[in-house]
């Protein structure tokens, strides 16, 4: 699962945490951003990258996000089963 969290100023990124086939346990979890938008020239300006939906397909799943809420892009990400 991909997931959008933020640190106390609103820096908004995308991580992920994967979960035992019942949901019961959580199997794995990145320790960093999965995603991030490039370094603000300006540390007042909007400094987010959102995670949107997903497509999964074959072994690869197309996460589409937004990068200061104005920039639309897709990341390919593998995965294992």
């Amino acid at each position: 699962m991909f997931y959008n969290g933020a640190t106390l100023d609103a820096r908004w990124r995308i991580g992920w945490i994967s979960f035992s086939p019942d949901f019961s346990a959580v199997t794995g979890r990145g320790i960093e951003p999965l995603i991030l938008p490039p370094p603000p020239e300006d540390r007042a300006k909007t400094d987010i990258a959102f995670a949107a939906s997903t497509i999964v397909e074959n072994d690869m799943i197309s996460l589409y996000f937004s990068i200061e809420d104005r920039i639309l892009r897709r990341a390919r990400v593998r995965y294992y089963a």
